[in-house]
């Protein structure tokens, strides 16, 4: 008898009578498709049921990688408590959102955890003209009070000259 392998095809032969496996049925291997180049049964492990990474992923401001920062979440959790990685991660989200700052620049939470970023002391002092439109980049009125600005700018350096 011979099996073939799943994943090269090379022909295995096996001589069932020295097993004493005559009579016993060989199962069938079936290749698994690859994605990403991880098989299938690998992704399958993930099932995200920890109730503390499932906060902790609601909070964070940017949600990719999920598959590795719930490897690194369970790393984590290990040595440090997760209500201080949730916090910490509430506090980079206001941080992010004060700053108005782009997807780009936000840390994936994968290297946000493996970084130890819990730890940053971040300024989470809220701008003293937050929510006013005049200083929401893209509104009538920021684009206004930058001319405004320039304009006395201007002025200024005519006045002194």
């Amino acid at each position: 008898m011979s099996l073939n392998c799943p994943q090269c095809g090379a022909e295995l032969g096996l001589n069932l009578a020295v097993l004493g496996l005559n009579s016993v049925p060989v199962p069938q291997l079936e290749a698994q498709p690859s994605v990403g180049g991880v098989r299938a049964s690998k992704r399958l492990k993930y099932q995200y049921n920890d109730q503390t990474f499932q906060e902790f992923w609601q909070v964070y401001p940017r949600r990719v990688g999920k598959a590795s920062a719930f490897s690194r979440w369970l790393i984590v959790v290990k040595e440090i408590d997760a209500k201080i990685v949730i916090d910490a991660a509430r506090s980079y989200a206001k941080y992010c959102a004060t700053r108005n700052l782009e997807d780009r620049f936000i840390k994936y939470p994968e290297g946000w955890l493996a970084a130890g970023r819990w730890d940053d002391e971040l300024e989470t002092v809220a701008a003293a003209n937050e929510g006013d439109p005049a200083y929401i980049v893209g509104t009538a009125e920021y684009a206004a009070r930058v001319q405004a600005e320039e304009d006395r700018a201007i002025e200024e350096i005519s006045y002194e000259l």
